[in-house]
């Protein structure tokens, strides 16, 4: 596991989200474990903070548990701002091209004739993955969504969490997304590199970018890759980043 110590920098410059921990261990950015790694991990997401009145998941203490590890101004954000729903699908609604299991255990689309309002889908599995799922959505409706109330027109159909479109926040994530790369690649030795950079390969960024040393030079080239797969990757690390409070 990648100790949360090792990202000292993208701590102190991200926005507190929110991310997954186990709750009998000490404070670990376990999300973060998962975006160079193809052996994720899926630990329960529990916390003690307020739960939104609007959440109505008495039927579903796990994902209550869950929900109370999410910062209740980012609930409020997605009840009141967004008039979100969260919804449990026993279908496959949140398959992604990726092929990624954790980003085919939720996704989010706007509510039908209802024009600002979206749904969280949480595709039922195992509870500790459904709350991991939950708790980390939340952190790409933060990122992508309340920060800039971007809502896209088009997103009736479900909306695969690591393929939304950039918004304002564009620069500040590729920037940090550089900066965790970086961090990243310095923090495994020499025998996991090559794991690594076939694992982030995965998510499109190149074994030139992820190397390179100079924070500048990687920068430049992580610009360089598509619209689309910078958009991508930034959103997730910075869905990612922080741990719970």
């Amino acid at each position: 596991m990648l100790q949360a110590k090792r990202f000292g920098l993208i701590s102190m410059i991200a926005f507190t989200a929110v991310s997954c921990r186990n709750p009998t261990q000490a404070s670990r950015l376990e999300t973060l474990d998962n975006v160079g790694s193809s052996s994720l991990s899926f630990d329960p997401c529990q916390g003690a903070g307020q739960i939104h009145a609007k959440a109505h998941l008495d039927s579903e203490p796990h994902l209550k548990q869950a929900l109370a590890a999410v910062p209740y101004k980012i609930q409020k954000g997605f009840f009141d701002d967004l008039g979100g729903h969260i919804r449990i699908s026993q279908a496959d609604e949140c398959s992604s091209s990726t092929a990624r299991e954790d980003d085919a255990l939720s996704c989010w689309r706007r509510l039908p004739d209802q024009q600002q309002s979206i749904e969280i889908i949480i595709r039922r599995t195992s509870k500790a993955k459904e709350q991991y799922a939950l708790v980390r959505t939340f952190g790409f409706i933060y990122g992508d969504i309340l920060l800039s109330r971007v809502v896209p027109r088009d997103s009736s159909a479900p909306v695969k969490i690591a393929s939304r479109p950039g918004g304002s926040l564009a620069d500040y994530k590729t920037h940090l997304a550089s900066v965790f790369l970086g961090e990243l690649y310095g923090s495994v030795n020499e025998k996991s590199r090559k794991d690594l950079n076939k694992n982030l390969a995965s998510l499109g960024v190149s074994a030139d970018v992820t190397s390179e040393k100079d924070f500048q030079k990687r920068w430049q080239k992580f610009s360089k890759l598509s619209t689309n797969l910078q958009d991508a990757f930034a959103s997730r690390i910075f869905a990612e980043i922080t741990d719970c409070p």
